[in-house]
């Protein structure tokens, strides 16, 4: 009957114990995610009134007004807006509030064909505020204690 020598029996074990090293970090270890600098953070958005979609839309990065006003379909019915205002950036909590209200152009100086009416135009009035306290925490946004009340 053959032996292994000492030597040989000590390699045998070195090779066995690489192999079951092995075998765990294949099947068994899995490394804990670490945690990246800054952890992704949606922007909340809520758009009522004139729009073809109304309702709560999430941004991964904080969009401007143009960009929550074309993600809730755009407006119903073309209509003028102030077109400044489309580059403001908005934050997440934010509540818009459109709104279509008719405004009277003052006629022309009276000619020698007599009265002349206003002409009736709708304009588009924006209204920038803060989304309803249950909405913020159904979000986990921080409310702001200043513009809450206890309900």
């Amino acid at each position: 009957m053959k032996h292994f020598s000492l030597h040989q029996q000590w390699v045998l074990f070195i090779l066995a114990l690489l192999l079951l090293g092995s075998l765990y970090f294949k099947f068994y270890y899995h490394p804990r995610p670490t945690p990246s600098d800054e952890p992704v953070k949606e922007i909340v958005v809520e758009v009522l009134g004139e729009v073809r979609q109304t309702g709560i839309y999430l941004f991964q990065n904080p969009p401007n007004l143009r960009e929550a006003i074309e993600r809730a379909g755009g407006l119903k019915e073309t209509a003028q807006y102030d077109r400044s205002f489309s580059s403001m950036i908005l934050e997440t909590g934010t509540l818009l509030t459109i709104t279509r209200e008719s405004s009277q152009i003052p006629p022309l100086p009276p000619s020698s064909k007599g009265g002349q009416k206003g002409i009736k135009q709708d304009e588009i009035k924006i209204r920038i505020g803060r989304m309803a306290a249950n909405k913020l925490l159904v979000f986990s946004i921080p409310l702001d204690l200043n513009h809450v009340s206890v309900e």
